[in-house]
């Protein structure tokens, strides 16, 4: 990667970092960064018979009383014939609201605060 974008990458964090101090939440809820281990990948990417080619990841936001907090969602998503990747198997708003059960796999990785890297320029350290 180029020192460009590394650059880039902590102007951005420290930037966001800054945003967060701002915010009126409890210091939990200051979600800096997110992990997404080999296991959490690996299901991510296993989940169909032939394998999955990438992980998409989805950015949410939860509202709370205090403020907002971003929250992110991986799923697993194929390849097609054109060369672009479409989400694997979303279940559709309907099977969610009669609660049909779903094999497919929706992850949120572990955010830090919690599972924080040791300091670095990218976290603040």
């Amino acid at each position: 990667m180029s020192t460009a974008k590394w650059i880039t990458a902590i102007e951005n964090t420290a930037n966001y970092r800054t945003f967060l101090a701002e915010q009126n939440i409890p210091l939990p809820e200051k979600t800096k960064a997110y992990l997404f281990t080999r296991e959490i990948l690996d299901k991510l990417l296993n989940q169909s018979a032939e394998g999955l080619d990438a992980v998409r990841v989805y950015i949410g936001q939860e509202v709370f009383e205090e403020g907002t907090a971003i929250r992110l969602y991986a799923v697993g998503a194929k390849k097609n014939e054109a060369g672009d990747y479409d989400d694997y198997n979303i279940p559709t708003e309907q099977n969610i609201i009669n609660e049909e059960e779903t094999t497919t796999e929706l992850e949120e990785g572990n955010p830090c605060p919690t599972s924080c890297s040791s300091p670095n320029p990218l976290n603040g350290g």
